[in-house]
């Protein structure tokens, strides 16, 4: 009986040895064609990024260096009116004033598409500035806490600005919360950022499975693009936590 069976016994041992390795390669086929597809995504969104950066960097200069002096040659020419009354004096004080906050909103806007205190004065000066322009004009409370900084570079710096612009942008619209609280700092050549706001909250599995909102598609992606990873914590009624680590 057992020389009957011994080469039966060989026999399965080679099927299931052959199955094995077939099985192996195919696993390793589809984790390398996962790996494919990623790399395939983010080659995708790091072109299309960089694409929407240049386009606002474009519409900035435009906005500064054409409608900007287009509009002050405007008020100067209101100024050379000649006035025959007070309702005269009157309209041309409010087609100044007009002007002026049309000068203003276009440099905030030429500000927001191509933030180049950013480049001047750095990182945490720059979202300084982002936060206290939220402030004024929301009742959303942010606490921006920086630590020890290494110096990024100009594309880690931009990156890392817009993905905090895209968060505190979100808590706004969708979290109805009154507290949002940033922690920032760098820590064995990794760039930690962690932003937890006490907002309604959502399901974030839920949310990735309908394909996310376009906020935390951007968020996504230029972490993507830093080599970095993402982790959201976040339930309903429970307010929402980012925990992005960059590789510096």
């Amino acid at each position: 009986m057992y020389t009957t069976q011994a080469p039966l016994y060989f026999i399965l041992l080679i099927v299931f040895i052959v199955i094995g390795i077939k099985v192996f390669y195919f696993i390793i086929a589809v984790i390398g064609q996962q790996r494919y597809v990623k790399r395939l995504r983010k080659s995708k969104d790091e072109t299309e990024i960089t694409t929407l950066e240049n386009e606002r960097k474009r519409l900035a200069a435009d906005i500064h260096d054409e409608l900007g002096p287009l509009l002050s040659a405007a008020k100067l020419k209101y100024s050379e009116v000649e006035v025959f009354s007070t309702d005269d004096t009157k309209l041309l004080n409010q087609g100044h004033l007009l002007v002026d906050e049309i000068v203003s909103k276009m440099r905030h806007i030429a500000k927001d598409l191509m933030p180049t205190v950013l480049f001047y004065k750095g990182l945490v000066f720059a979202i300084r500035e982002f936060i206290n322009h939220i402030a004024a004009h929301n009742n959303l409370k942010i606490d921006f806490s920086p630590g020890q900084m290494d110096e990024l570079t100009e594309f880690q710096a931009l990156h890392v600005y817009r993905i905090l612009q895209e968060i505190i942008h979100n808590t706004l619209k969708h979290a109805d919360a009154a507290h949002l609280k940033i922690v920032m700092y760098t820590i064995d050549k990794k760039l930690i950022i962690s932003t937890v706001d006490d907002g309604r909250g959502f399901n974030y599995k839920t949310m990735v499975r309908q394909g996310g909102g376009l906020g935390l598609y951007n968020v996504q992606s230029r972490t993507d693009i830093l080599n970095g990873e993402l982790q959201v914590k976040s339930k309903i009624g429970t307010g929402t936590n980012f925990c992005i680590t960059i590789p510096l």
